[in-house]
């Protein structure tokens, strides 16, 4: 998932980067960040298959630049049971904050083959469900504690492809429930392009997305 932690993990050794560009617009938002341009970069490591890290950093782009959401934060999170996945994260920045999360992925289709080249594929075509539920201080922009569930589903056709939806309950402050809609391509053996249809809870209405990244390597 992009949006929200899941319990799907990257290989052992892996190394990921990953740029994100975003738009944010309104002239309702309740912290009067109005016309943002944001990016978002991000470094992950697989320490193993059950332990995986997460180093990113935020800032927003253009007239509010040095004024709003800088932040970096640092994730860790940990394989439970093949399906369960619990985490930790912590940011600083202009907008501080510590969460801990749990993750459970559902598989729908896909989770076992019998060795034939069908159900090879087949497997390879994996539909999941995924649960979580997050808590969350924050102290900037935004103050407070709060309990956050979220919700998607992923669907990877084929090796060269994967479709994410995504949802988040509304947080204390925003506008909206967090929402977003995703393909992600693989250009290349390692590098993945991603687009998407993002409603970031602060915005009158969602905005799309790009991304690029690459060395991102998934097991389930």
């Amino acid at each position: 998932m992009i949006l929200n932690p899941s319990a799907t993990f990257a290989e052992k050794g892996t190394r990921g980067i990953g740029a994100v560009y975003s738009l944010d617009k309104t002239a309702r938002d309740p912290h009067e960040t109005e016309g943002h341009h944001y990016l978002y970069l991000g470094s992950s490591y697989g320490l193993s298959s059950r332990t995986n890290f997460w180093l990113y950093h935020s800032r927003v782009l253009g007239r509010y630049e040095d004024e709003h959401l800088q932040f970096s934060g640092v994730q860790i999170k940990q394989r439970v049971t093949r399906h369960v996945a619990v985490g930790a994260l912590v940011q600083w920045g202009n907008q501080q904050g510590e969460q801990l999360f749990a993750a459970v992925r559902f598989p729908l289709y896909g989770a076992r083959h019998n060795g034939s080249e069908e159900e090879h594929e087949r497997a390879r075509a994996a539909l999941d469900f995924h649960l979580g539920i997050l808590w969350a201080r924050w102290r900037g922009e935004w103050e407070g504690e709060e309990w956050v569930p979220y919700a998607g589903l992923t669907w990877q056709p084929t090796g060269r492809w994967l479709f994410v939806t995504e949802i988040r309950e509304r947080q204390r402050n925003f506008l909206k429930p967090s929402w977003l809609i995703a393909v992600q391509y693989q250009l290349h053996r390692q590098w993945q392009l991603v687009l998407g249809w993002y409603q970031s809870g602060l915005s009158d209405r969602p905005y799309l997305m790009l991304g690029i990244g690459a060395g991102i390597g998934i097991t389930r």
